[in-house]
């Protein structure tokens, strides 16, 4: 199998809600006509070895965002032009685990054994506390000293991302129906000054993290025929070292006390975490990140490391005690939106890439 075929199979899977089981079937399928040892756990993620005890691994989630209706152009289940391949999922991450596949097959052709392969099912989005164990539970089964967690990077090697953590915010208001609208407190109204109070707020910088930030990842509410009594709203904070679900907690608390300092009715409570992810910083003179970077420079001439946007799987991984950095190929800006894809040339790339660092780990352990 090519990184064609493989790339195809995958993004014509649907694989955005966790009740899909077709793309852990999918993946399950190919690493046995690989020859990479699978097996799939009870919530759909799909695991794989190329023997021996683990000593690093190639690490993604196989879940993608719903592709939508609107303004695709091209088949969300997969559609080739020239030599991109577009699709939901195409770049983020299905590009990188058919690359991660193609890499520890022709490892294992060549008995190098000591790479694990882990595709995660993430579940509902946002991924919840109850679901963020599961995952994590999975990546701690994978169990190695270093990971790589396909992101689409560009192919450039990410070190380094902010932690995250998501709280739900609730204002809450006297409950009325709509024919008593004399008689409402206005949550609505409320959630907006706590919003505005949010953006106002300045937060520290950290030199190879950037500015910490908080920011409103969704809003809304559904009443029927009553007043909307309740408002709720996610915050997605952007974390640096030495900041926890406890600084959060302290910022939150303030803001109310603000709030209600021009509104004496104002009531609101505030679930934590909504969901929670590590930060990761890993210095570039580390084992992991010398023989990514020299494995880049073998194949496209160049290598670089960058900032990633998120932590995604690498947070958990490194939360599971594996040194971590994520790479893989596509642009991230085309991720979740229409005609999202990725090249099938740099996919080709990110497979020999990972061939020459996993070749290179385990003859160095």
């Amino acid at each position: 199998m090519d990184a064609e075929a493989i790339l195809t199979r995958l993004v014509g899977c649907r694989s955005d809600r966790p009740d899909q089981p077709e793309i852990g079937a999918a993946l399950n399928e190919i690493m046995q006509q690989l020859g990479l040892e699978p097996s799939l756990d009870d919530h759909g993620s799909a695991a794989g070895s190329t023997g021996g005890e683990p000593i690093a691994a190639f690490v993604a989630h196989a879940d993608t965002f719903s592709a939508g209706s609107a303004g695709w152009t091209t088949n969300p289940l997969g559609e080739k032009r020239d030599n991109e391949l577009f699709g939901r999922g195409a770049a983020h991450a299905k590009g990188s685990v058919a690359a991660m596949l193609l890499a520890a097959a022709r490892l294992k052709q060549e008995g190098v054994a000591g790479i694990r392969l882990g595709f995660a099912r993430l579940g509902a989005q946002p991924v919840l506390k109850e679901e963020a164990g599961k995952v994590l539970e999975f990546l701690r089964y994978i169990n190695c000293r270093f990971a790589v967690c396909g992101e689409p990077t560009g192919l450039r090697v990410v070190t380094r991302h902010q932690g995250r953590i998501v709280v739900k915010v609730t204002t809450l208001a006297r409950r009325a129906h709509r024919l008593h609208v004399v008689e409402w407190t206005n949550s609505i109204e409320q959630m907006w000054e706590f919003i505005r109070l949010l953006r106002e707020r300045r937060y520290s910088t950290h030199l190879e993290l950037g500015r910490a930030s908080a920011a409103v990842r969704s809003i809304g509410t559904d009443q029927g025929d009553w007043l909307p009594y309740q408002c709720v709203l996610l915050v997605e904070r952007n974390t640096l070292p030495g900041e926890d679900e406890n600084t959060l907690r302290r910022e939150v608390n303030n803001l109310f006390t603000a709030v209600a300092e021009k509104d004496a009715s104002f009531e609101a409570r505030v679930e934590f975490p909504y969901e929670a992810q590590p930060l990761v910083l890993v210095d570039e003179s580390e084992k992991i990140v010398r023989q990514m970077l020299e494995a880049c420079k073998e194949v496209l001439g160049s290598a670089e490391t960058a900032r990633g946007s998120e932590p995604g799987l690498s947070g958990w991984m490194a939360d599971a005690g594996a040194r971590v950095v994520s790479f893989g190929p596509g642009d991230p800006l085309l991720c979740h939106g229409p005609d999202e894809k990725v090249e099938i040339a740099q996919v080709e790339k990110a497979a020999e890439i990972l061939y020459l660092f996993g070749k290179r780990i385990v003859e160095a352990a």
